[in-house]
């Protein structure tokens, strides 16, 4: 899967917010942070659910949103997202590069949950971001 991240346009930085991470494909999860701390986001890496838990548990600022993998080892994102909503208010843009998963059926209401087909540009993911956050 080629994927290009382009983040040409405005230069504007965006008002701090935390992005949480959740990918197991190591390049993908690199490539989707450069672009969100390329304008401006703060943002934390997690291979797997695992990780997403350690972090959510021990992270004490907020985070404002989570950008995870709908199929990965372990756990997928759906459940990963049901577990870390239980601890602490989140909203969830969720992301898949198999065309047969689609955001149909993700359980939250608009504007807390969004869906991304993979491959993406970085202004799509950022678009979908900025459309979660309510930017």
């Amino acid at each position: 899967m080629r994927t290009s991240f382009d983040t040409k346009g405005s230069t504007t930085p965006r008002p701090a917010a935390t992005v949480l991470v959740v990918d197991d494909d190591n390049a993908f999860r690199a490539l989707v942070c450069e672009v969100l701390e390329a304008r401006g986001y703060r943002v934390l890496a997690a291979q797997n659910a695992l990780e997403a838990h350690q972090i959510s548990r021990n992270f004490t600022g907020r985070i404002d949103l989570v950008v995870v993998d709908m199929r990965m080892p372990l756990m997928g994102g759906l459940a990963l997202a049901e577990q870390l909503r239980k601890k602490r208010p989140l909203r969830f843009l969720f992301m898949s590069g198999h065309a047969a998963v689609t955001g149909v059926g993700i359980p939250w209401p608009p504007g807390q949950a969004a869906f991304i087909l993979k491959p993406f540009t970085g202004e799509q993911l950022l678009g979908k971001v900025q459309e979660v956050l309510g930017a």
